[in-house]
């Protein structure tokens, strides 16, 4: 399928001088026969590579997610302070999405969890689901009536956006690659 990812194959044994073809088939015909990159080595190679690559920004983003995650449960515990609980809690609905998005970005989820698909997905809906939460986090600073009507007409067009998009993957109409 379209899905982005990492196809660790075992040959066997070959050889000196064997040919060695690989094919891809895709139901998306623009994917098929398409190649990007071939790295050769064993297995533990392959995923020491994409670890090696791809580890810091890995933890890095697990950090901010679980640092969030804390950040939050002493938003909601606070008492008597003079904190705006929507707009902190849009920021860090924000955050907590971003730093998700990044987690599912990453090649280590799909060896983590062997779902391509399942991380992709979740990637695609975190992504889109961003610039609402964002224009929300923006509106929430909106002081004239005019200016808080153009936040609200972007909330719903990306709203929009979010659920048609959504509703076109699930229902394989397109594909959000």
């Amino acid at each position: 399928n379209a899905v982005p990812c990492y196809n660790i194959i075992d040959i066997g044994i070959a050889k000196p001088g064997d040919v060695i073809s690989i094919y891809i088939a895709s139901a998306y015909d623009k994917y098929s026969g398409d190649i990007g990159n071939i790295y050769y080595g064993t297995r533990g190679d392959a995923v020491a590579d994409i670890v090696r690559n791809n580890g810091t920004a890995f933890v890095v983003a697990v950090a901010i997610f679980v640092l969030t995650i804390v950040l939050i449960i002493s938003l909601l515990f606070m008492k008597n302070v003079n904190v705006d609980k929507r707009k902190a809690g849009y920021a860090f609905g924000f955050i907590l999405t971003a730093a998700l998005w990044s987690i599912t970005d990453n090649p280590i989820m799909q060896l983590v969890t062997g779902n391509v698909f399942g991380v992709y997905m979740s990637n695609m809906i975190l992504l889109l689901l961003m610039p609402v939460l964002y224009i929300m986090y923006q509106r929430c600073f909106a002081v004239k009536r005019r200016f808080a009507k153009i936040f609200e007409i972007c909330m719903y067009v990306f709203a929009i956006n979010f659920l048609t998009g959504v509703m076109f993957q699930l229902f394989s109409v397109c594909d959000f690659a």
